[in-house]
């Protein structure tokens, strides 16, 4: 009876990959260059194909890993290096980070729960527990046939359930 609002105006800027990127950059723009210097180079297709394509280009090799911009689970990522092997849909495309921090040799991410009560005054509660995911395959600098390998590249648990080596 005490909620007034499910979601908070805006807060997709946050949640869907294309605005979230779009925010960061212009975070970078406004800050200079050692704003948000966790994120890779991003570009958000269709509109930035010239670039994104431009990019590829100039490191060729390199891998790219493409997301839908408001999907989740793992769905539709792949991971590519050439730009005729990008989609037409909108996604997010990222330099892949070839040297990624691991665990035992698996790749991993943190998910920290925070609920915001309030954004003015800014009011939020971080929990203290977080939760771990992990790849199901140790992880190999990216080329060839480890490109396609999901089970390698990412954690989620939708993708990795699937994996010969899941353990329940």
């Amino acid at each position: 009876k005490y909620q007034k609002v499910n979601h908070f105006p805006r807060t997709q800027e946050l949640t869907r990959k294309d605005l979230l990127t779009r925010t960061l950059m212009a975070m970078r723009e406004a800050h200079g260059p050692s704003a948000c210097d966790f994120l890779p180079t991003t570009y958000v297709l269709p509109a930035d194909a010239e670039a994104c394509h431009n990019a590829m280009m100039r490191e060729r090799g390199a891998a790219w890993i493409v997301k839908p911009i408001a999907s989740s689970r793992g769905r539709g990522i792949s991971i590519v290096q050439q730009p005729h092997q990008l989609p037409m849909d909108d996604v997010v495309v990222s330099r892949y980070v070839s040297n990624p921090l691991l665990i035992d040799g698996f790749k991993f991410d943190l998910r920290i729960y925070v609920a915001v009560t309030s954004f003015d005054p800014l009011r939020c509660y971080v929990f203290e527990e977080g939760l771990a995911r992990f790849s199901t395959e140790p992880y190999q600098n990216v080329g060839g046939a480890a490109l396609k390998n999901l089970f390698m590249h990412l954690t989620n648990y939708s993708i990795n359930k699937h994996s010969n080596h899941f353990v329940h």
